[in-house]
């Protein structure tokens, strides 16, 4: 909708700087991405407290993610020409990047050589 009505045309013509514009939309995303953060860390905590080493750094994996994912959205709906092709690339792209998280985590390290193996004598 901004787009199309040229409301932030309008904002820089009146004043408002483009980085301003920026740091409030993402300060405003911002609470949004904390909320989640918080409640992917609890929920993590609560129900796998004996596997993770660390649960707290749960939390700032998932907001440096939604960080990046949100990033990643401003510049998809920066370069589209319209709404529905901004949230399009940008849905694609994301589940490209879940689909590649889950193969990477199903199909896990290499096993290892035992030392004998790796320094034949």
């Amino acid at each position: 909708m901004e787009k199309s009505h040229n409301i932030r045309q309008l904002q820089y013509q009146n004043g408002v700087r483009p980085l301003s514009v920026w740091l409030s939309h993402l300060l405003f995303d911002s609470v949004c991405l904390v909320i989640v953060a918080a409640a992917a860390a609890g929920t993590v905590t609560a129900q796998f407290k004996a596997f993770w080493f660390a649960p707290g750094w749960i939390f700032l994996v998932v907001l440096l993610y939604n960080l990046a994912t949100i990033l990643l959205t401003y510049l998809m709906a920066r370069i589209s020409r319209s709404q529905l092709s901004a949230f399009l690339s940008a849905f694609g792209l994301l589940m490209l990047m879940y689909v590649a998280t889950a193969i990477a985590f199903m199909v896990g390290p290499p096993p290892l050589r035992p030392a004998c193996a790796m320094y034949p004598l």
